[in-house]
């Protein structure tokens, strides 16, 4: 199945990926840490953050990548923020690029750094390293929630609700 391509197996080019302005300055791609990632979640200030784990090869990342994108456009940015992770090899992150401008995102995508198993235990201990992965956290960097494979505008919305209701 699609979803259990592995993230030990995307990751490994990635270690010492510098970022890179793709777009004109409209959006760059900069290498991200699990510390790093977890530091940009308690900056952001919104009540939850979700991080969204992606690979532009990867069939049910871009399925439901559009939605992730409208869900981030439609919601109050004091409430929820989106924040995407593509586990994209050094040489496949001009077609990363190119998707997230085909989906005009803008701002800055992280790109996983660092060696797989930290980054994997920092996000979730339980998670398999399959992608997508989508993680909720609350404003001060507690995981709220946390699930593997691909999922719609209407249950992430129905999440990220019950997250903020219980955070």
């Amino acid at each position: 199945m699609l979803r259990t391509f592995c993230l030990f197996a995307a990751l490994a080019a990635l270690a010492g990926c510098s970022g890179r302005d793709v777009d004109g300055g409209a959006l760059s791609i900069e290498p991200v840490t699990a510390d790093g990632l977890l530091e940009e979640v308690r900056a952001v200030g919104a009540d939850v953050v979700v991080v969204n784990v992606w690979a532009s090869w990867c069939l049910p990342c871009r399925d439901e990548f559009p939605d992730f994108v409208r869900f981030q456009h439609e919601s109050n940015p004091d409430e929820v923020q989106v924040r995407f992770v593509t586990v994209d090899f050094e040489e496949d992150l001009p077609a990363a690029a190119a998707f997230l401008r085909e989906h005009g995102v803008t701002g800055t995508t992280f790109v996983k750094d660092g060696r797989d198993g930290p980054f994997i235990t920092a996000l979730e201990p339980r998670w398999s390293g399959a992608v997508p992965a989508t993680f909720l956290f609350g404003r001060d960097g507690s995981r709220l929630d946390f699930w593997e494979g691909k999922v719609s505008y209407d249950q992430l919305a129905r999440r990220v609700r019950e997250a903020r209701a219980s955070g």
